[in-house]
């Protein structure tokens, strides 16, 4: 029995470790300053600012977004031991390396052919769909982000307003 225990106990060790793995593997990916701009204590203009990443520095995506009142997204990164938020509207999230991501839809959405409100549409794609996200993501003018996905066999794009990358 005390046999079984121990197994049982250096299992569990085993467990932990691999998913603290894949936890950091997770949160390793970068964000990228396509211009300089504040490192905010929050997800929103109205946050102090904690530095600066100028274009090119990368940070450490924490696995966190937010929008602000103007439906601009944020993501929360750590980058010189400082943890904090940059906006979409100067930085992009790589992609991610490890396994197939989706991107889920949270309402019906417009799937469109290029990263703009006034692009051409290619369908619909409603709540609760998953599609397969492509590995690219792009920042329009109103500072949305955009998922590059494959919709219906078609390489196409979603506004995050209506989704997530999971």
């Amino acid at each position: 029995m005390k046999r079984f225990v121990r197994m049982l106990a250096a299992l569990l060790v085993v467990t932990l470790c691999m998913s603290s793995f894949v936890t950091v593997a997770l949160a390793a990916q970068k964000v990228t300053a396509t211009g300089s701009c504040n490192i905010r204590s929050g997800p929103g203009l109205e946050y102090s600012s904690k530095g600066t990443l100028h274009k090119g520095d990368k940070a450490t995506y924490l696995d966190s977004r937010k929008k602000d009142d103007r439906g601009v997204s944020w993501l929360k990164i750590k980058y010189n031991g400082k943890t904090g938020w940059v906006s979409t509207k100067y930085a992009t999230l790589s992609s991610s390396s490890s396994g197939t991501r989706k991107v889920h839809i949270t309402a019906s959405v417009y799937v469109r052919t290029s990263p703009k409100k006034t692009a051409s549409k290619l369908g619909t794609a409603h709540g609760g769909d998953d599609l397969k996200y492509r590995g690219k993501m792009s920042t329009d003018s109103r500072g949305v982000m955009w998922y590059a996905v494959t919709f219906n066999g078609d390489s196409g794009w979603v506004s995050s307003k209506y989704s997530y990358l999971k």
